[in-house]
Parts: structure tokens; sequence; C-alpha cells
């Protein structure tokens, strides 16, 4: 090997680790303790460029339909019923799905029911339910449980016990 060609070697090498040598360690430039952070990462602060944000408003803004709104209280729905055993509140309705608060008076059974491309989803506010869903052992569920019934499949649904249940169930709209 030529002295030439060791002579740009050497320079090739101190060039690349030239990034390494010129860092100063961690400890000369904050306290140790300290985690080093960005600018932008920084939590609770804004020490960078200031940002514009833009973001689409409708104006006036869309109004509630139906029984949309932006908080329905269970507390209100039972008061509404109070006295009722089997009742229905529809508290949801979208172009996608629509969601009922339901009360089934002891004994009630609901017909089998299908729907061919979605999901039926709910969970059991109080009382105890019985719910048959094809191709599964009968689960009777309480307060407190969700069930989730998969497309294409029928079930069924009925009050077990002494007092009446209290569930809510989401559909597909129409």
């Amino acid at each position: 090997m030529t002295l030439e060609k060791t002579i740009l070697i050497a320079v090739g090498l101190m060039l690349a680790g030239s990034p390494a040598w010129s860092q100063t360690p961690a400890s000369a430039t904050a306290d140790a303790n300290t985690p080093q952070t960005n600018w932008w990462s920084a939590p609770g602060r804004e020490d960078g460029p200031p940002r514009i944000v833009w973001a689409a408003q409708r104006r006036p803004e869309t109004p509630y339909t139906g029984p949309n709104k932006p908080i329905w209280h269970i507390a209100d729905i039972l008061k509404a019923h109070e006295g009722h055993d089997s009742w229905d509140q529809p508290v949801l309705l979208t172009g996608d799905f629509d969601g009922h608060y339901i009360s089934m008076a002891p004994g009630e059974k609901t017909k089998c029911m299908f729907y061919a491309d979605d999901r039926v989803f709910g969970w059991v506010y109080s009382g105890q339910i019985k719910i048959v869903i094809d191709g599964q052992e009968p689960k009777i569920l309480s307060k407190g449980w969700a069930f989730n019934v998969a497309p294409r499949l029928s079930y069924c649904m009925e009050t077990v016990g002494n007092e009446p249940v209290v569930i809510f169930r989401t559909t597909p709209a129409g």
C-alpha cells in the first residue's frame, strides 16, 4: 500500500468519526437528573415558534335532532319511566346506529332478531337477561355485562328473575 492511500484512509476515518468527537457529553451541558427534551415534546411548555392551526367549523353549528343530545343521564330516563316495567327510550340515531335504553318486565321475551350485515351490541344496566345467540350456549348476563352479536346470527332476549332488566342496545339504523 502506498503512502498516499494510507493517508487518504486515515483522513477518511477521521472525517467519518468527527461528528462523534464534536458532541459534548450530556453531563457537561445539563444536570444528570434533568431529562433532555426538545421544545416540541416538553410537557406544558410552548417555547418554540408560534403555531397556526386551522380547523373547519360550521357556522351556525349543526343542531341536535331527533333523540340526539350531548348528554343523557340514566337517572333522568329512569325517572321519566317510573312505575312502568316495560319501556323503550331512544337516545341515539345516526345514519349508522340506532341506540335505545330498554326495560323489560320480569318474564318478558323478545322475538328473535337478525341483521345480515351489521352487529348488535349493548350492555346491562340493571337486572338479569338471558341472551340466546345462534350456535352458542344461552348466557345469563347481569349488571355491567356487555353483549356483542355478530352479523348473520339471530338472537333472542328474555328477562330472568323477579325484577325488570334495563339494557342499552345499539342496532343498525333503519
